[in-house]
């Protein structure tokens, strides 16, 4: 961690020979990726590691753009992206794909006894985390799993109608695909966290990939 935060400033022959952490400082210097994304990935995970609950639906947003939207701005610099309408469209996708992966971690976490779902819209519903860890697919759970991938789907929304994006930037954008792919998936569960096939990757996702590329659409 305090590696990465030094960036570019370091000497290889003082640290681990850490496959990852050379990767990433070779990336680093090679691009003249900036420290502050990395240093706000670094903190964002580190803060996560007491298992704590969001406060509330804003919190786990926030989160979302800490931890996926910084591997999407650096991404787009490895690629030579430096677009403000790029970053912002990656800032809609970062938060939608934070949302996602929460919703994707509640079986998990469920099986773990942790609970990371925003309080706030716990309450809201009248949900418990017992009734979480106890799996229970009632209806105050669905609609909590609801309001959340509909907070989700509205960056999606938001991402799509961004015009005038970078061509070059279509290989980072594909990451929209399986989030939208499964906001539609749980939909058709009726938004049941704990459904056997909420977990299951549809079989069409390859096609839809290459469909999306071959369209050139985001």
């Amino acid at each position: 961690v305090h590696a990465l935060r030094l960036g570019s400033h370091i000497d290889l022959k003082h640290w681990p020979q850490s496959l990852l952490y050379l990767f990433i400082l070779q990336a680093v210097q090679k691009h003249g990726l900036p420290q502050r994304w990395l240093t706000t990935l670094i903190e964002s995970r580190e803060g996560a590691m007491a298992d704590k609950p969001f406060l509330n639906l804003n919190e786990a947003e926030k989160y979302g753009e800490q931890t996926c939207t910084p591997i999407l701005y650096l991404t787009l610099q490895t690629i030579g992206v430096t677009d403000v309408k790029a970053d912002h469209a990656a800032s809609h996708l970062g938060r939608a794909q934070g949302l996602v992966t929460l919703l994707r971690g509640i079986p998990f976490n469920a099986h773990h006894r942790r609970v990371l779902l925003p309080v706030e819209l716990c309450v809201h519903h009248g949900v418990s985390q017992e009734q979480i860890v106890r799996r229970d697919n009632s209806q105050p759970v669905k609609d909590l799993i609801y309001d959340i991938a509909s907070q989700a789907h509205i960056h999606i929304d938001k991402f799509k109608q961004m015009k005038d994006l970078p061509k070059t930037a279509r290989p980072v954008f594909l990451h929209e695909v399986p989030i939208e792919q499964f906001l539609s998936h749980i939909q058709h569960l009726d938004f049941d966290p704990f459904h056997p096939k909420f977990l299951q990757r549809s079989p069409s996702f390859v096609f839809r990939l290459q469909w999306h590329w071959f369209k050139q659409r985001f």
